[in-house]
């Protein structure tokens, strides 16, 4: 097994992914962020059994990691398999909630949509994935990119070993995080955006029920409760307080962003009307 290492520090995040994946060389792509950890030393050797199949197009551990001596958000993302309980409530994580599933290893095609598969220990065929601009490129609109070309994607999956993705600091960080990423990405970058969490009526219906849910606090303390139960730990209880954080937030950009726009585009038409 030959492994080309590369490491990528122009631009931001996103464009430092597109400066590597124009240099590669090999056959496969790992996607792997500086807050990513491999603490399973056959990790790679584990995830690329799919490589010699044709009718698979990637890979990806079903997991993040959970480290009990972790920070308690990195836990918690671990546990719920991402890090935005509303990406969690549509069903949209990037991995399934810690040791909810015991195969070790199965196929899954992605017909409609893909969840939010980007990095963070992705596989991908490097033939599908053509020059991309750094400019423009962002992970899960490149991958969405490939589904919609091809119709459909193929993903191997493993339960077996994990990425341990370091990415929990203090509430307050994550918040500020989340509405820096949320205005950049989801706002002011809207249209150049082809993977959208919220994009369909049914999407937009769910949201606004787990914002409700958020609001009366007692939803996510049951699914504090049933999580407890399951796997003891104590940062299970930072979801409803996330929950009503992050709704406060994105209620907030949609006033903010979303209605300005859509004022906007109504006054400007009558702005320019010959009275």
């Amino acid at each position: 097994l030959e492994v080309e290492v590369l490491v990528e520090s122009q631009g931001n995040s996103e464009q430092a992914k597109a400066y590597a994946i124009n240099r590669a060389t090999g056959d496969v792509l790992l996607f792997l962020c500086a807050d990513n950890v491999l603490r399973d030393h056959h990790f790679i050797k584990k995830m690329l059994w799919w490589e010699r199949y044709s009718g698979i197009d990637g890979a990806f551990p079903a997991y993040y990691d959970y480290v009990p001596g972790d920070r308690p958000l990195s836990r918690y993302y671990a546990l719920i398999g991402g890090n935005d309980p509303l990406s969690w409530w549509l069903g949209k994580n990037d991995r399934w909630p810690w040791q909810s599933v015991r195969q070790k290893r199965w196929v899954q095609t992605f017909t409609d949509r893909i969840p939010a598969i980007g990095d963070n220990g992705v596989f991908l065929r490097r033939a599908l994935m053509s020059k991309v601009d750094p400019d423009t490129h962002f992970c899960i609109d490149a991958i969405e990119d490939i589904r919609k070309r091809l119709g459909s994607l193929t993903f191997a999956i493993r339960y077996d070993t994990a990425v341990w993705h370091k990415s929990g600091d203090s509430v307050w960080t994550y918040l500020k995080n989340r509405y820096r990423y949320t205005k950049e990405l989801y706002w002011r970058d809207y249209g150049k955006r082809r993977w959208k969490m919220v994009e369909t009526p049914k999407d937009w219906v769910r949201a606004v029920l787990f914002g409700v849910c958020s609001v009366l606090v007692f939803p996510g303390v049951f699914v504090s409760i049933a999580g407890y139960r399951r796997i003891r730990d104590w940062s299970w209880f930072l979801h409803p307080l996330l929950c009503l954080g992050l709704s406060t937030l994105y209620a907030w950009l949609l006033v903010r962003f979303g209605i300005a726009r859509l004022f906007a585009h109504w006054i400007a038409p009558l702005r320019t009307h010959d009275w």
